[in-house]
């Protein structure tokens, strides 16, 4: 018995080369991207951050709510939670 993977090989392929090309995207943008989860955890920072004093890296897995003002904290909070609720859960495959 065989299955005929061809469709499944050839939507692999699209899917990386979307990838790719979101990839390269964000990390040549002057404008800063940031993905967190609902905790507020940082899972992605766009190379750009780096004109505001922080090594991308640096940030991976820190809580948003680290770097806002005690006094934006609880707009802030509100905000990111009604936020999320608006969108569908997306796996990015970042850290966990």
């Amino acid at each position: 018995m065989f299955n005929d993977v061809t469709e499944q090989k050839r939507q692999i392929e699209a899917l990386k080369e979307n990838e790719e090309r979101l990839r390269l995207i964000s990390e040549n943008v002057a404008d800063l991207i940031l993905l967190f989860e609902t905790t507020g955890e940082f899972v992605y920072a766009s190379k750009s951050l780096i004109s505001l004093g922080y090594d991308p890296a640096s940030i991976m897995g820190r809580s948003i709510f680290t770097l806002i003002h005690p006094d934006d904290y609880p707009a802030c909070l509100l905000y990111t939670s009604d936020a999320a609720d608006d969108l569908p859960y997306v796996d990015l495959g970042g850290p966990r």
